[in-house]
């Protein structure tokens, strides 16, 4: 509220101002600073607010004057002589429909409008308004058939007499809305019905896994109890088409899975044996020969390894996916097993194939000359490190072969960036004039409406999307940047780094990160970089492990860190409040850089994956090979593997963009986790 009364009275002042006695004050800006400070009156001065709106409204030369229109509409007591009709853009339609929908007088008119023009309003809105409708007195058969059907296709829980089918649903349902007791009660009724078939009781067993992963670090004997239930629910005799083998081959291999993480790879291994055995000749086994080479990997058995390979090789896969990850595997294997020339052979097939993504072929270049530097080909290695330093503009590859080089980090200019026209000129006025008065949700609209699909953004000039992506930034819509970013073409993605660094590694939530800092001691760069890949500071994202807010924490977890901290926490809704997410999860975080003895990679994977997890790998690593950077490139969770490294590349842009030429060197103490 101090921050609204600031506001209150800066608009005051503007207004004051914007006076015929104040000539340099234009009548455009007049009219913007009425906008908001007809904004601010809302919540104490609604009259006037509505005069204000209502005046705006009919100004023919006010770029806000439609908006102003449809804010009237929501503030002004609305009576018969209210007009609805006026034409308005696009961009507004869901604020006017939104207004007339506040207006509406019976629940069940209130409930049909909802499903008429469901695209405006999220779940909870729709649920909510659906029940009451369907409670209505006056309610006719037709009108009650639409909204049970309405209700029961976007929330299936509220089902009465549901179908096996419908069941399913119901269980995701469930979960959805973290209600896991009755989740899990459902799954139990499923699997206990004589009347339920094998295809649906096994589903049923790999949903109740489902239901366990998010709350594995509570639950871990229950976790691994649901994954070896679901495995062994199919019996051999059982699978007679391929679908039940491919259903059959799928649980198994994640039992697989789920056991060796927990660090039992000789069970992890028995598994394996039995798949092979009933599965032989029945359908392509690459993927289990391959997970059987990564376990005799770890165990230093590099022969066994290889040998799986070669047979994964010669099952039937068609797809580049498969053979890509088999061939890395094998170079991988004969690396460490020093073998280097024929480790080399096999990452320059993968760096020249045409099918191999830029990505890809850095890490391919970076670990061949590892290669050719560990047998002493010192020059070989320095221009295969040279070459990923000159293609990998930002990348983890491109900077860890700095470090080997030991040569300076690049440098990045933060240019004096002018974007270009994107928008038609009349939607770059309003758009700047909605920015200004902090629409925020009307200007992105407005920018919705005027970007084409990805198809079409895929054929724009660099400038163009550089610019389409300062207009976003503009508005916080960073998930879009990133989302449209991470799919272009890597010669496009280098021409838009290096003209909008900043707006690719943004700092945003600026003084609540301070706060956070001044709090608990973790460095503001590395909130953003973690906060970067768990939310593209969305913050009221929500990961499929029902992780939620900007540093996509678990409510558990939240609940037991905000209570240590002494932060009010009532349920996981709190999580997408700001301020309280960054605290809760910047101590979290605090927690893990103790815990691991301020070992980057360490903390940074127990962030995503979870402590035991992550102590079970090291304590494997420190048996094996005594390298930091190699101990990253092992790490099981692919996932895992992947966030490691970006956030590592994210720390290090951060600094690099912040400090330029004072960060000079790769700091080695990020790599250490022996």
């Amino acid at each position: 509220w101090d921050m609204h009364l600031l506001k209150l009275v800066i608009a005051g002042a503007l207004f004051f101002c914007s006076c015929s006695s104040h000539p340099k004050i234009s009548p455009e800006t007049a009219d913007l600073v009425d906008y908001t400070k007809a904004k601010l009156l809302i919540p104490t001065d609604n009259k006037k607010a509505c005069e204000l709106f209502s005046l705006l409204s009919k100004k023919e030369t006010f770029l806000l004057k439609d908006a102003a229109y449809v804010r009237s509409l929501q503030n002004c007591e609305v009576t018969e002589q209210t007009d609805w009709t006026r034409p308005i853009p696009a961009w507004l339609e869901k604020e006017k429909q939104l207004t007339y929908f506040k207006n509406i007088k019976t629940d069940l008119e209130r409930a049909l409008f909802v499903e008429k023009n469901s695209s405006y309003f999220n779940s909870p809105e729709k649920i909510q308004a659906y029940q009451k409708g369907l409670a209505a007195s006056d309610i006719n058969v037709e009108q009650k058939n639409i909204l049970l059907t309405a209700l029961h296709s976007l929330a299936p829980r509220f089902m009465q007499n549901p179908s096996i089918k419908d069941q399913f649903r119901m269980v995701k349902d469930y979960r959805s809305v973290r209600q896991f007791d009755k989740t899990k009660s459902l799954l139990k009724k499923i699997i206990a019905d004589p009347k339920v078939s094998i295809e649906d009781k096994f589903q049923a067993h790999k949903e109740m896994f489902l239901t366990y992963r998010p709350l594995k670090g509570s639950k871990t004997t229950q976790y691994v109890q649901s994954a070896k239930s679901w495995a062994q629910f199919l019996k051999p005799e059982y699978l007679s088409s391929p679908a039940l083998i491919q259903s059959y081959l799928e649980a198994q291999t994640n039992y697989a899975r789920v056991v060796w993480t927990e660090d039992g790879t000789e069970k992890a291994l028995k598994i394996l044996d039995t798949i092979e055995k009933t599965l032989k000749n029945k359908t392509s086994l690459h993927d289990i020969y391959w997970l059987r080479a990564r376990m005799f990997e770890e165990k230093k058995r590099h022969d066994a390894a290889v040998a799986e390979l070669e047979k994964a090789l010669l099952e039937k896969s068609t797809l580049w996916k498969d053979k890509e990850k088999i061939l890395w595997t094998l170079a991988w294997s004969y690396f460490k097993e020093k073998k280097f020339l024929e480790s080399e052979k096999h990452l320059t097939n993968l760096i020249e194939n045409t099918e191999t993504t830029p990505f890809a072929r850095f890490k391919y270049l970076y670990w061949r000359g590892e290669s050719e530097n560990r047998r002493d080909d010192k020059s070989s290695a320095q221009k295969t490190w040279q070459r990923v330093c000159d293609e990998d503009l930002f990348g983890y590859y491109s900077l860890v072969s700095h470090y080997q080089l030991q040569k300076p980090l690049r440098t990045y200019k933060i240019p004096d960036f002018k974007p270009k026209n994107y928008l038609k000129s009349d939607d770059e006025k309003i758009f700047e004039a909605l920015k200004q008065s902090e629409e925020t949700d009307l200007a992105s609209r407005l920018l919705a409406i005027n970007t084409p699909d990805l198809p079409i953004l895929k054929t724009k000039s660099g400038d163009e999307l550089a610019s389409l992506f300062y207009l976003h930034s503009q508005i916080k819509n960073f998930k879009y940047i990133f989302s449209v970013f991470n799919q272009l073409p890597y010669d496009l993605q280098k021409q838009i780094f290096v003209q909008i660094p900043r707006i690719l590694f943004p700092e945003v939530y600026i003084a609540e990160i301070k706060e956070a800092f001044e709090m608990n001691g973790v460095e503001p760069e590395l909130i953003y970089s973690i906060m970067r890949q768990e939310s593209s500071f969305d913050p009221e994202a929500r990961s499929p492990m029902d992780a939620f807010g900007l540093l996509q924490i678990l409510p558990e977890v939240a609940k037991r860190v905000a209570r240590e901290i002494k932060v009010p926490y009532n349920n996981y809704e709190d999580l997408f409040n700001e301020k309280k997410n960054i605290l809760i999860g910047s101590s979290l975080l605090k927690k893990q850089i103790k815990s691991f003895d301020n070992k980057f990679s360490l903390y940074i994977a127990s962030y995503n994956a979870s402590s035991s997890a992550v102590r079970n790998w090291h304590k494997r690593s420190m048996a094996n090979e005594n390298d930091d950077i190699m101990f990253v490139e092992e790490i099981p969770y692919e996932e895992t593997k992947a966030y490691v490294k970006l956030v590592l590349r994210n720390f290090i842009l951060y600094k690099k963009l912040k400090y330029g030429d004072e960060f000079k060197d790769f700091p080695r103490h990020l790599l250490e986790v022996h």
